[in-house]
């Protein structure tokens, strides 16, 4: 995934942020890890030896960044900001996803469902479900809540290493292109990824 980030810094202990990213994840199931539940398989085309789907994404977030090192140190009564090159920071947010997830079947490749695919809706035949994508504003779209933790390692007064670990849940069973409402209501993926920042002003 690639994420732009642009954060305004308010004080020592805390920075809004907004963030856009673009990317695509992807999972498996094998038939043991359906036991004691239903398989979501609206066009009966799951052949029952395990899944797998592909998720493709844009979001749009706002964040709140909360400095845990500077808040630390403040209420220990040691507030040493610019002598420091570690910060901490936990992160809270709220965002916008707009996916397209294609299911298929683990061993022939063969569809099982989609979301944000043409499909007999759009007089497509079964033959062609999952090969075209809809168009951007026809996408799936979900709220998502973010946190996480992510660490700065300041190179110099302008640029920083960062290194961040943060959780989407989302609200939607969709990501993996299937629903399985009775028994989880909620996808979330973890994001674990490396950059750098600078600073202007």
């Amino acid at each position: 995934a690639i994420c732009i980030n642009i954060e305004k810094k308010v004080n020592a202990f805390y920075s809004i942020a907004t963030e856009l990213s673009k990317g695509s994840f992807a999972g498996l199931r094998r038939p043991n890890e359906y036991l004691g539940y239903q398989v979501y398989d609206q066009l009966n085309l799951y052949e029952g030896r395990g899944d797998k789907f592909v998720t493709s994404f844009v979001e749009a977030d706002v964040l709140l960044n909360i400095n845990l090192t500077n808040t630390v140190s403040y209420l220990s009564g040691s507030m040493l900001e610019l002598d420091k090159k570690m910060f901490l920071y936990a992160k809270l947010g709220l965002g916008y996803n707009i996916f397209n997830s294609l299911r298929k079947n683990l061993f022939s490749d063969t569809y099982i469902y989609s979301f944000g695919y043409l499909d007999g809706n759009d007089g497509v035949s079964l033959m062609d479900y999952g090969t075209e994508k809809k168009s951007f504003l026809n996408q799936t779209f979900e709220t998502v809540y973010l946190y996480g933790l992510r660490a700065n390692y300041k190179l110099n007064s302008k640029i920083d290493i960062n290194l961040d670990y943060i959780i989407r849940n989302g609200m939607t069973d969709k990501w993996d292109a299937s629903l399985m409402n009775t028994q989880y209501t909620t996808d979330n993926f973890y994001f674990l990824s490396i950059g750098a920042s600078y600073k202007f002003g």
